[in-house]
């Protein structure tokens, strides 16, 4: 018994055609048929690449027929091609106008610099969500070092109190008086966001003016009773503990109540946590004159 004829064989197929793949793996004429039907709509759905004689507007058809079968596939424009290129950053959420990227306030940042600063971010074609980063790390940093500055500045008005002690209110009141007489820029400032080296300098400046400067704060008529700074006070104790013909060592001096008063009272400003009862101001004084000594 022989083998079988295949189907191609008693379909009357040339030996020619019969031979080709699609007819060798066909299981018949409906195979067939149907092979020869698919491969003519994948043809016809098929986008021919053009080759490099190709013309400029066969190019150009060529890649419209890629972005319309792919929507999501774009161009690269070239360099030189500035509409191409700004169409590709709108594509990818470069806003068509600064406006459109929704931002009010940036720190450290007021209205010109900040319309500014818009005009370049549009100009460098900055996405909207690069904007946001952008905007964020800003503030973050900003932020960060705004805290630091107004702690910076916390620490260091903490020193002038602890410099200036219980005179502290009064050289402040003075250091404003003569600034806002003055017209100085910080006039009207909360002293609290002044630099305490303004301030120092300021006070020194009134206290080189005597009577008139202290006249500026209210303070000219107050006969002697202000208070000096810790620095100040031990320097006067030190000098009255070291002058033995001093009233206050002398029992018998009628100036004598006077001058204890004036050491008690110097005491207080140059240390105000010590003790400032009559048992022990001297043992006191003798440890603020030896410290001012130092």
């Amino acid at each position: 018994m022989g083998e079988e004829a295949k189907w191609f064989e008693t379909a009357g197929v040339s030996e020619e055609y019969a031979a080709a793949d699609i007819v060798q793996n066909s299981q018949d004429i409906n195979s067939l048929v149907k092979q020869t039907l698919d491969l003519q709509a994948y043809q016809g759905n098929s986008i021919r690449i053009p080759g490099e004689d190709a013309s400029d507007e066969s190019v150009a058809e060529f890649n419209q027929k890629l972005m319309d079968k792919l929507p999501g596939l774009y161009k690269m424009p070239g360099e030189d091609d500035a509409e191409g290129v700004t169409q590709l950053y709108q594509k990818l959420g470069m806003p068509k106008d600064k406006a459109e990227y929704g931002v009010s306030e940036v720190s450290g940042l007021n209205d010109e610099p900040l319309g500014q600063f818009l005009e370049a971010a549009h100009g460098a074609k900055m996405t909207k969500t690069q904007m946001a980063a952008m905007v964020e790390a800003i503030n973050t940093v900003n932020g960060s070092e705004d805290a630091a500055a107004a702690e910076a500045l916390e620490d260091a008005h903490a020193a002038l109190k602890a410099e200036w002690g219980l005179a502290y209110d009064e050289k402040i009141a003075l250091a404003t008086a003569l600034m806002n007489e003055e017209g100085s820029p910080v006039s009207g400032m909360d002293v609290s966001e002044i630099n305490p080296d303004v301030l120092r300098w300021v006070s020194s400046i009134g206290k080189r003016l005597g009577v008139e400067g202290a006249e500026f704060s209210g303070q000219g008529d107050k006969g002697g009773a202000g208070h000096n700074t810790p620095e100040e006070a031990a320097s006067q104790v030190a000098e009255i503990m070291g002058n033995r013909d001093h009233a206050y060592w002398n029992n018998g001096d009628p100036q004598h109540a006077a001058a204890v008063k004036k050491v008690v009272k110097l005491m207080a400003e140059a240390n105000p946590d010590a003790p400032t009862s009559m048992d022990s101001h001297r043992a006191n004084a003798a440890l603020v004159a030896a410290q001012a000594q130092d």
